[in-house]
């Protein structure tokens, strides 16, 4: 064989083997097939599911057809909290009578039980519910249970596909043949046959390689509202309330923090100069320690030994001298403050001092304490208004046995300014912000949200006032609505 023979020989062998590798790469790259791809970039359906939907409680019905499982998603109507120790009875009419005892999965709010001898076509029925403390039987309009899809055709793909790269291998031994006949340096037929066989392989062929997918976006329901599916709401432990008309009082909010009241605050100051000693072997007392109106604090070693009392009873919140130290006369030694009962001073804007002045009670929120309120009464407003802040100064007085308060401390004043009034309102939680707009979530199906855009009232404490874009009794998303709204914005919604 001549050498530009050996060369042509090589080119071709390279034109008829590179296809069947890039048949290997292509189609079994990475452990799997194109026929493999994710769930998401298919966009293939889910499994065969229905909806079941009562009063109390909610479903949903799936039939794994890879398990053999009915998988049962059960939730609490109203939260959509995921109910357990439920006991689930399922019955279904259709091509085959299903019966089963549906158990408690591994996974709160799910419910599993084997699914045999299935005949395909439409199925209905119910499912009995039972807990502790309710039942309930939720209809089941409707699942298909289809025949699963005939695989034939890919086996006819990979074998169509065989004589399409035998076809290139051809092509390419042609051309290389040719070209080495032309050009005494064949090196370059080789290559020309190697690039026109790698051309016709799916590995090059652009797009068609399952990692060039992106995941769809979530879909949508026909009335244009968002799907999600019951165990993925589970994942995202989305959690909703029903909005329903409540009688609220209407509130000022105003800004303040706790001061300690003038007659509750005390500092006890050296009468005369002298050395100042511990009163009992415990020695002074020290920050936060609760005194007694009377009791002796210290002595004061001047010619006799003068006792320092404390004037009220409270906690030590200043210690400013040491036993056994020589004091001058006059100089502070210790402050105690009465936190049972403390002051809260608010700013009150101009433009609402005319309903506050009626005004007989506060609301207090303080920072840390969110689910804890306490009810303050008015002191006074004063008659000023700070003509930086445009607010007036107002003192409400609390009940702080039970040490939630502390001085200096930020609070929330909600001063009562009215009676109240029946409104649709939802908690604050449940309000997004989406650029400048307002909206809520709406969980318009078992498995189906909708963004609503809402006109907000008057905010009442943790309520807020819907005027507009809400009806009683619709289920609003309070947990999770952050999540929906970027799947939304994903979608395309």
């Amino acid at each position: 064989m001549t050498y530009i023979g050996k060369r042509f020989f090589l080119a071709a062998l390279a034109g008829m083997l590179l296809p069947l590798a890039a048949w290997a790469g292509g189609d079994h790259a990475d452990g799997h097939s194109h026929n493999d791809e994710p769930a998401a970039a298919q966009a293939k359906t889910s499994s065969p599911r229905s909806p079941a939907i009562g009063q109390r409680f909610e479903g949903v019905l799936v039939y794994e057809a890879t398990a053999a499982l009915w998988r049962f998603y059960l939730s609490d109507w109203a939260s959509n909290m995921p109910v357990t120790a439920a006991a689930i009875a399922l019955t279904l009419n259709g091509p085959s009578a299903i019966s089963a005892n549906l158990q408690a999965g591994t996974s709160a709010g799910v419910y599993e039980a084997a699914a045999t001898g299935l005949g395909f076509g439409d199925y209905s029925g119910i499912a009995m519910i039972q807990t502790p403390t309710a039942q309930e039987v939720l209809a089941i309009p409707g699942l298909t249970i289809a025949p699963p899809e005939d695989d034939a055709h890919e086996a006819e793909h990979a074998h169509a596909a065989w004589w399409l790269y035998a076809i290139a291998a051809v092509v390419a031994l042609a051309l290389g043949y040719v070209l080495g006949r032309r050009h005494a340096h064949s090196l370059t037929a080789g290559i020309v046959a190697v690039a026109i066989a790698m051309s016709g392989s799916p590995l090059f062929a652009g797009g068609d390689h399952p990692h060039d997918h992106e995941l769809a976006p979530p879909p949508l329901a026909d009335d244009g509202a968002l799907v999600v599916e019951k165990e993925a709401q589970f994942l995202l432990g989305i959690r909703t309330v029903v909005a329903v008309e409540r009688n609220l009082p209407r509130e000022i909010r105003a800004l303040g923090s706790v001061v300690a009241r003038p007659q509750g605050r005390s500092e006890i100051h050296a009468p005369q100069s002298g050395m100042l000693i511990a009163a009992t072997d415990a020695g002074l007392p020290v920050l936060g320690q609760r005194v007694q109106r009377g009791q002796t604090l210290a002595l004061l070693q001047v010619v006799d030994r003068l006792p320092l009392k404390s004037p009220l009873g409270g906690v030590v919140s200043d210690v400013a001298a040491a036993a056994g130290g020589f004091v001058e006369a006059g100089r502070k030694l210790f402050e105690v403050i009465d936190l049972d009962i403390l002051w809260i001073e608010a700013e009150i804007f101009a433009d609402r001092l005319a309903e506050a002045t009626a005004a007989r009670q506060a609301r207090i929120v303080a920072e840390g304490y969110a689910d804890r309120t306490l009810v303050a009464k008015r002191i006074g407003i004063s008659p000023l208004v700070d003509a930086a802040t445009r607010t007036a100064h107002a003192i409400f007085e609390v009940d702080n046995r039970d040490g939630i308060l502390r001085p200096g401390m930020a609070v929330e004043a909600w001063i009562d300014v009215g009676q109240a009034t029946a409104v649709l309102a939802v908690p604050t939680a449940a309000v997004l912000d989406d650029d400048g707009t307002a909206l809520v979530f709406v969980q318009t199906a078992a498995e189906a949200f909708a963004a609503r855009r809402v006109a907000l009232g008057e905010r009442f404490g943790d309520a807020r006032a819907i005027r507009d874009g809400l009806h009683p009794g619709e289920r609003v998303v309070v947990v999770g609505h952050w999540q929906l709204l970027a799947l939304a914005r994903k979608a395309g919604y």
